[in-house]
């Protein structure tokens, strides 16, 4: 009796095991299913509205806004556009005062750099201002180029002036994220970069494919500076690249060159094409509308004729000319520009 139990107790254990293996399989069944899905849910049509707006014409400034603890320029520290001494004085008569500065709403500080005014020799100054005070910049910082203001990585990129180097500095320590660049073939850390946040606040380091050698990739900065490495496809080496998501859909989207693409499995893959023939331009004017579609255009150079494309979510009320695969890219033919 007590073998036949045990052989039972084995028994009703392979019962289980091949219960949970089928749920298992079933589960992986479906998720794969959903996983196809989800792909395919985009159309391409070319049947939309693109929007206008009457907005009038304003004159682009690029002065930025001053915070408001300084009243105005003026009252930035006196630095120069060169050294400032007393041999410079006596042939030229003055220094220019140098007023152009940089701030950033995120740190809420203001970055200036330029010349002090001295007896003999030069004096460099590359100072950040807040509200406790007027400081330097730290050390890997002096002469960057302010780039731009990064609201969801609560910090400020910089690029390094001699080497080009992507510089994060979060307002107490600066991250050279070059350093964290896959490497080329000639094993240089300067590649070209810049930066790219999309329509939901995503931010992005793209190296400039035009003029860097080896393979193209796009470094997502997450919170906390994590860092997701996008690969793209070689062809692009000798492009750039924009980036762009679609509503309710946290896959990465890009255009670059004659390509749009959507991020599967962590990488770029192309979904749509363009016609390679020379009198082919586009996709070009991409923009993302209200309803959560985006419309871009396609040229035929020889005859000026543009069609408009617009690349929306599939469903039963949307209008779909062409189902998306990631397998089968979409070609856009020129007779179709006829």
């Amino acid at each position: 009796m007590l073998l036949i139990r045990r052989f039972d107790f084995h028994k009703i254990r392979l019962i289980k095991l091949k219960t949970a293996l089928r749920i298992l399989i079933i589960s992986i069944s479906i998720s794969g299913n959903v996983s196809a899905q989800s792909l395919d849910r985009y159309c391409l049509s070319t049947v939309g509205k693109i929007e206008t707006t009457n907005k009038k014409t304003t004159v682009f400034d690029p002065t930025p806004q001053l915070p408001p603890f300084i009243d105005s320029v003026e009252n930035l520290p006196e630095l120069y556009s060169q050294p400032c001494n007393k041999l410079y004085r006596f042939f030229w008569g003055r220094c220019d005062r140098k007023t152009f500065f940089s701030y950033s709403p995120t740190l809420n500080r203001v970055f200036i750099q330029g010349h002090r005014r001295t007896d003999w020799g030069g004096d460099f100054a590359h100072l950040e201002i807040s509200k406790s005070g007027t400081k330097s910049v730290p050390e890997s910082l002096i002469d960057s180029g302010f780039v731009e203001d990064v609201p969801a990585l609560n910090g400020v990129l910089f690029q390094g002036r001699l080497k080009g180097e992507a510089l994060f500095y979060d307002g107490n320590k600066v991250t050279n994220l070059s350093n964290y660049f896959p490497q080329s073939k000639k094993g240089k850390q300067d590649r070209r970069w810049y930066p790219i946040q999309t329509f939901d606040g995503r931010a992005f380091l793209a190296v400039d494919f035009v003029r860097t050698k080896g393979y193209p990739f796009i470094m997502e900065l997450k919170s906390g500076l994590e860092l997701k490495f996008i690969p793209a496809p070689k062809e692009l080496k000798n492009t750039q690249i924009n980036l762009f998501t679609m509503q309710n859909d946290s896959r990465l989207w890009g255009v670059a060159g004659r390509n749009i693409l959507i991020e599967v499995n962590g990488e770029l893959q192309n979904i749509i094409v363009t016609s390679s023939l020379s009198n082919i331009s586009g996709p070009f004017n991409l923009k993302q509308l209200a309803d959560g579609s985006v419309s871009f255009q396609v040229e035929n150079t020889s005859t000026k004729s543009t069609k408009n494309y617009f690349l929306r979510q599939a469903s039963p009320t949307a209008n779909c000319e062409i189902m998306l695969d990631t397998n089968k890219p979409v070609l856009l033919e020129p007779e179709i520009l006829q």
